[in-house]
């Protein structure tokens, strides 16, 4: 199987911004910097996915101070937002393709860091933050990716003396692991480590198609979940944890989310609480990727103990069929048996752990065992006629045919 698209961009894209990072290397307003200046990356304002009131004017100053002290340059606060203003870009969750070329211009950025503020609670002190680096480039890349999700009482220690207090501490804490593993990509390529894993979080109901037994490079969509929950923006939360341990496998190529939401505002497409199953099987169709990730989130709580619970299907673009489909449900209490050691305290942190084992049990690692196929060369206008043609005009036709029929992906 290969990519739908070249499957060498984003190595390429990679490359050049590992580079620039380490060399000083990059373009301000298309023109050449000098050789000692470091790259420049715009630093959009936090996207608020807590579901209440959130300090993300605090969170973005203080990781824009530790990726500057890190050897970042970075372009944030008010330049960023005049910039937003004035070209009508409000949403700043994702990247795509329009904000992209215009930052790379406007701000002579080569790259754009797009933080998601996942969970921020004084009392007890909690917090999970997502951030991931973006290509500024007319077709944007994601390059890398990590998240930190802490509570006050992960390592409370001998008499609780180790236990934080302040979430302000835990934003500390959680900003600057962010900026150095992004330092750690960016001076040597290292993608970030995942969280742990362990069977206890593994799904418990999957189904695996002999599809995926397959060899090569695959390139994946993943949409935002539906929303079953009380919380809000529990939808979004899962897709991105999704979107996180895919990009850790180096046989998966994922899409910008940024250019999924793009894609689903050109088709159409209803999402406020996320996409159902039957709209997963028409976008695979008419996005230009091999495999579209969707699914369910029944529980995403912190209220007590930690408990998550989700479905996941994985939708094959040619035969429009489920390859991967499974049930996970944990607490953060599952398989601790002594003195609370092993407990997961946040449903992030349990999510993480909870996304990569069904990542792990897709198998997607064995298809590193073969190279990749090259994609057929084909001329740009060729390429453009024939997906709209053979996609696009279809998908968009059953797309809308099929607005406020979503129901949810049972297992």
């Amino acid at each position: 199987m290969t990519c739908s698209r070249s499957c060498s961009s984003r190595a390429a894209v990679a490359l050049v911004v590992a580079a620039a990072l380490a060399a000083g290397v990059g373009c301000a307003g298309g023109r050449p910097r000098p050789r000692e200046e470091r790259l420049r990356v715009a630093l959009l304002p936090p996207d608020n996915l807590t579901g209440g009131m959130a300090p993300v004017r605090e969170v973005e100053a203080a990781l824009e101070l530790a990726l500057a002290r890190r050897g970042v340059d970075v372009v944030a606060g008010d330049q960023v937002s005049l910039f937003l203003a004035a070209n009508r870009l409000r949403y700043t969750g994702a990247v795509d393709p329009l904000m992209a070329g215009l930052a790379h211009e406007a701000l002579g950025v080569d790259g754009i860091v797009v933080t998601s503020l996942e969970l921020y609670a004084a009392s007890p002190p909690r917090i999970a933050i997502v951030a991931r680096l973006v290509s500024a480039t007319a077709a944007p890349e994601l390059l890398w990716i990590d998240g930190v999700a802490r509570a006050g009482d992960d390592t409370k220690g001998l008499l609780g003396l180790g236990a934080v207090g302040s979430v302000e501490q835990l934003r500390s804490e959680a900003v600057n692991a962010l900026a150095s593993s992004l330092a750690r990509f960016a001076n040597g390529g290292r993608q970030p480590s995942q969280c742990e894993g362990g069977i206890r979080f593994g799904p418990r109901v999957t189904f695996r198609s002999t599809w995926l037994e397959g060899s090569g490079t695959v390139s994946v969509a993943v949409l935002p979940f539906l929303n079953q929950t009380k919380r809000k923006n529990a939808g979004e939360i899962l897709a991105l944890e999704f979107v996180r341990q895919l990009s850790a496998v180096p046989s998966v190529r994922v899409l910008e989310p940024g250019a999924v939401r793009a894609d689903l505002l050109r088709f159409r497409v209803v999402y406020a609480d996320g996409v159902s199953l039957e709209n997963s099987r028409l976008l695979a169709a008419a996005l230009d990727v091999d495999l579209v990730l969707s699914g369910t989130v029944r529980e995403l709580s912190d209220a007590g103990t930690p408990r998550v619970d989700f479905s996941a299907a994985l939708v094959e673009k040619g035969s429009k069929q489920v390859v991967w489909q499974s049930t996970s449900y944990s607490t953060g209490t599952d398989g601790v048996v002594l003195f609370d050691f092993g407990t997961i305290r946040t449903s992030h942190a349990l999510a993480c752990r909870m996304a990569r084992k069904v990542v792990e049990e897709m198998g997607f690692d064995d298809r590193r065992r073969s190279a990749p196929r090259a994609a057929p060369a084909l001329d740009a206008t060729t390429a453009a006629a024939d997906r709209a043609s053979q996609n696009s005009a279809p998908a968009a036709q059953s797309l809308q045919k099929t607005q406020g029929q979503q129901a949810p992906i049972t297992p």
